[in-house]
């Protein structure tokens, strides 16, 4: 009996897990997509910041422009 009854609903149940898998994949793609933007945007910003401490490492500090005034 439990195997008649699983077989009835196999027809119904088979369909909507493949369907859920499709559904799951799609939604992996979309959370895939999204890691790959964050850490495009993440290393993007990490090469902007060590530019910019490159940049502040060759100006010269307070002291150095105040003795080049003075």
């Amino acid at each position: 009996q439990a195997d008649a009854a699983f077989i009835a609903h196999a027809r119904q149940d088979v369909p909507a897990l493949a369907a859920e898998v499709v559904r799951l994949r799609a939604d992996t793609a979309e959370w895939e997509a999204a890691r790959d933007a964050y850490y495009a945007s993440e290393q993007r910003l990490a090469r902007e910041a060590e530019r910019m401490r490159a940049e502040l490492a060759a100006r010269p500090t307070r002291a150095e422009a105040y003795r080049q005034v003075a």
